[in-house]
């Protein structure tokens, strides 16, 4: 399950990373740098976690429901910890973009 949703967010990251670099080297400011890469982190995390999501209500569709509800509680708990998470850790690799240190 969470293997596809990686799978899912590292096509998109290798895809988007040679024009979001283009357009880091070229931008004349740091913020817009910092905007392109994190609209690419945005677009790849929401990919990761719809992937996730799908995988994971395939996998309980044949569970009760007590069983269904229980799972979607824990999947939103872990989505919520999981963005906070990869916030935090994008939020200091971006910060590398402007020169911080």
């Amino acid at each position: 399950m969470c293997a596809r949703a990686i799978a899912a967010m590292g096509m998109l990251l290798a895809g988007l990373s040679a024009p979001i670099a283009l357009l880091m080297v070229t931008a004349e400011s740091p913020a817009s740098a910092a905007a392109a890469g994190g609209a690419g982190l945005v677009a790849a995390g929401a990919l990761a976690l719809r992937r996730f999501w799908v995988e994971l209500s395939d996998a309980a569709s044949g569970a009760d429901a007590r069983t269904r509800a229980l799972t979607s509680m824990l999947a939103i708990g872990f989505s919520g910890f999981a963005v906070l998470l990869v916030g935090r850790i994008w939020w200091n690799v971006l910060a590398l973009v402007g020169g911080a240190s």
